[in-house]
């Protein structure tokens, strides 16, 4: 029996029962790019390629057997370019319409402006500095380790600050982007969140309990968040600390228009 090679479909079909409705398919090809799966004929994207497989097609029609099925209704004389397929864009592969080619075709630079290739010394990384605990800094028992990619927690200064107390973690900050998780310090890129928690570090030194005061109070800073809307009668202020502790923490109201808040966190 003959199979069909429309987008989405590949079934096997009898040519006495192919009605003109019998194919469920996607009418343009699929789009692969940094981890997503797309069909554009339908705007439906996709992470798990699972996933993308069960996307039923957009579109009815017969089942055909040429390799480069026809559009419905498309007029053989429109004067209208056919789709083709486009080869590898940079070092991602790809494979798209040509209408979709612009979407990764690299832009060309203006004649009234050129690029300009920046020295190597502007493409070095920027030094990523570690911070350590202060010398006899007192800590509490099952306080968790503050390095990325790290989930030890402090039992005694023998066993946890000793010798042989190893901390493997990532030096640097997590990235996420186009659907991909991992850490600036090491290139492994994954599409799980689970994968992307379960990244080995790539670094070794010691656990790190309470940290230096300036690097604290930059943990502190980068984990507020405040946000407000108004209404014609009041202006609602949320204040997001994380780990805040509500006895030594203060609110107050110095004026009608000004409010100081002193938070301080358990860490």
């Amino acid at each position: 029996m003959p199979i069909c090679t429309r987008f989405g479909c590949g079934k096997q079909y009898d040519e006495a029962s192919n009605s003109a409705s019998a194919c469920q398919y996607h009418e343009e090809a699929p789009i692969f790019h940094e981890g997503l799966k797309k069909w554009p004929c339908c705007n439906k994207t996709f992470t798990h390629f699972d996933d993308f497989e069960k996307c039923p097609g957009c579109k009815l029609g017969a089942h055909v057997t040429e390799k480069k099925p026809p559009k419905e209704q498309q007029p053989a004389d429109a004067g209208e370019d056919i789709p083709k397929p486009t080869s590898i864009c940079g070092n991602t592969e790809t494979f798209v319409t040509s209408g979709d080619a612009s979407l990764f075709a690299p832009k060309q630079p203006s004649n009234s402006t050129l690029a300009v290739a920046p020295s190597p010394a502007r493409l070095q990384p920027q030094e990523i500095v570690i911070d350590e605990d202060p010398e006899g800094v007192a800590v509490r028992p099952g306080t968790p380790c503050k390095r990325h990619g790290c989930s030890y927690k402090f039992v005694s200064d023998s066993e946890s600050r000793g010798e042989g107390a190893k901390c493997v973690f990532h030096p640097g900050a997590p990235i996420f982007h186009e659907a991909t998780r991992g850490w600036s310090c090491c290139k492994r890129r994954v599409a799980d969140f689970d994968e992307f928690l379960a990244i080995k570090g790539c670094r070794e030194g010691r656990h790190l309990f309470v940290g230096s005061k300036s690097a604290r109070e930059q943990r502190e800073r980068e984990s507020t968040r405040i946000d407000f809307y108004q209404n014609s009668q009041n202006v609602i202020v949320s204040v997001y600390f994380k780990r805040a502790d509500g006895a030594q923490s203060s609110i107050e109201f110095v004026d009608p228009y000004t409010i100081k808040l002193d938070l301080v966190s358990k860490d």
